[in-house]
């Protein structure tokens, strides 16, 4: 009986001894994994490029400017602090201006209308100095969302989303 618990105790100890040296190999290896990543600098992929515009590259956008169809002037016609009306100068210009794109239906096919927003400022008697803005929509809030979306008349368009499908 005592040969058969000291026999029983020794494998014990032993498979102790051996979990403890797989153990302090696995540490080893992981600590010389992290010390290799942290050294070598990930080698350069040559030949190898990503679609698109690559870093560093000069940029290019329209090489010809837009030609309006038509541009439409948007004053403030009251005085947001008293609320008197306002008289917009002759030489006045404007403090803001954007471009829209507009397709309208044809009898054979679309056409592209481009229109030019211009917004004025205006001082009142009072002093107060106000501006003409675009017009902003109902507010959609959904519970989770990070912010609540908007519909208004002035917006900027990446060329991705302004893209033309069938």
């Amino acid at each position: 009986m005592r040969g058969k618990l000291l026999r029983g105790l020794r494998y014990r100890q032993r498979l102790a001894r051996r979990n403890n040296r797989l153990a302090q190999r696995e540490d080893a290896q992981a600590q010389k994994a992290d010390k290799d990543l942290k050294q070598k600098p990930k080698a350069k992929k040559f030949g190898k490029k990503s679609r698109g515009k690559q870093p560093g590259a000069k940029g290019m956008w329209r090489t010809t400017p837009l030609v309006p169809n038509i541009t439409m002037a948007h004053q403030p016609g009251n005085c947001a602090a008293c609320n008197a009306q306002l008289e917009i100068a002759a030489s006045s210009k404007p403090y803001m201006g954007y471009y829209v794109l507009e397709l309208e239906k044809q009898e054979c096919g679309f056409e592209v209308i481009c229109q030019l927003h211009h917004y004025y400022e205006a001082t009142c008697g009072c002093g107060h100095q106000t501006k003409a803005r675009p017009g902003q929509g109902a507010v959609s809030v959904v519970p989770g969302r990070g912010k609540d979306l908007q519909l208004q008349e002035y917006s900027l368009v990446g060329p991705m989303q302004a893209a033309l499908h069938r």
